[in-house]
């Protein structure tokens, strides 16, 4: 038998085993496959048995029919089987009022066309968040808040197809409506191209969106973000490791270059280890296997980095045992091939 997380799902050549046993079931229906695909694979002699454990009445339960919805639509549009016109796909207003009862944890009546009901039992904020989607309709893209800890004054952003006239005038009757006054400057209203940039400056680094602070009631998927290719991930944790090699290996220079030729060897060293490191990341099959970057290069790691052979012959010892006096060279070939690992990374892996 053989036990694994979701990090099994990839990478295995599996076909001794005949049966599959889903303890959770993911939400993309090709993460399943992928699962499936460790036993059902080329040299597979035998039936393959998947078994899927749920409990009924669960989230999990209702996964199901979801999974089989995007299964249906991943095989229409790209394998052209079955009738993609005949799917019945969740509108954005649905989505968006089962996400907005999930955060409220309680059912809620479903909008109707008209004015906001002015009860005082239902708080304000919830009663606008009914009633965007019926004012904006398919337009709403995405809706997110956010309440100041010290003055309760409460911030929203929302995102739509493209901003108008008309769209702020929209916004701004409904806030009256809620809350008895002109929409403030805290209420944002955005088009897709806007809130994209806005994305994209974040994941870059540029500017910092705390996520924590902001709940997101309805995002939908035409502007969620996309996850980082797996190309990306590794660029961004090997980056560190090696602009710390590039400044260890300055500091050795500096210091040879004073004539402090032994002085250098420690700096030399770090150097390689961290070289090391970023090629651990770079090199690895499966990124998931890593909890974080490595701190220190051992034998293990180094059978990973022979494997894919970035280096020449002739440095591979180095990377283990560490440079000596009149290695400077070899050390700054090592620190040269990881970085053309770095921007060639589809050719290492």
């Amino acid at each position: 038998m053989f036990l694994s997380t979701d990090s099994g799902a990839t990478g295995l050549n599996l076909q001794a085993a005949s049966v599959v046993v889903n303890l959770d079931l993911p939400w993309n229906p090709a993460k399943l496959e992928q699962r499936i695909a460790r036993a059902w694979r080329k040299h597979q002699t035998n039936a393959v048995q998947v078994i899927n454990l749920v409990t009924e009445s669960s989230l999990e339960h209702r996964m199901l029919s979801t999974l089989s919805a995007k299964q249906e639509l991943a095989d229409g549009v790209l394998d052209a089987r079955g009738k993609v016109d005949e799917l019945q796909l969740p509108s954005t207003k649905a989505s968006f009022l089962h996400r907005l009862e999930q955060i409220i944890e309680s059912p809620i009546a479903k909008p109707v066309v008209g004015p906001v009901a002015d009860s005082q039992q239902t708080p304000p904020a919830q009663r606008f968040a009914q009633a965007l989607p019926v004012k904006l309709g398919d337009q709403l893209l995405s809706f997110r808040t956010s309440t100041d800890d010290h003055t309760g004054q409460p911030t929203a952003w929302i995102v739509v197809d493209r901003v108008t006239d008309q769209t702020h005038q929209q916004v701004n009757e409904l806030w009256q409506q809620t809350y008895g006054k002109d929409l403030p400057n805290s209420v944002h209203v955005l088009d897709r191209r806007e809130y994209q940039l806005l994305q994209k400056l974040a994941e870059t680094g540029m500017i910092h969106i705390n996520d924590q602070a902001i709940k997101t009631v309805f995002e939908s998927e035409q502007v969620k973000p996309t996850q980082p290719s797996d190309a990306t991930r590794r660029r961004q944790l090997a980056s560190p490791l090696l602009a710390q090699a590039q400044r260890q290996f300055k500091m050795a220079q500096l210091l040879a270059d004073g004539g402090f030729e032994a002085e250098s060897i420690a700096p030399l060293r770090k150097t390689v280890e961290l070289a090391g490191c970023a090629l651990v990341v770079l090199c690895v099959t499966d990124l998931e296997q890593l909890d974080q970057p490595p701190t220190s290069y051992t034998a293990t790691q180094h059978q990973i980095v022979t494997t894919h052979k970035p280096l020449e012959e002739d440095l591979l010892p180095i990377l283990l045992k560490g440079p000596g006096q009149g290695d400077a060279d070899k050390v700054a070939a090592i620190l040269h091939a990881t970085e053309e690992a770095m921007t060639r990374l589809d050719l290492v892996r």
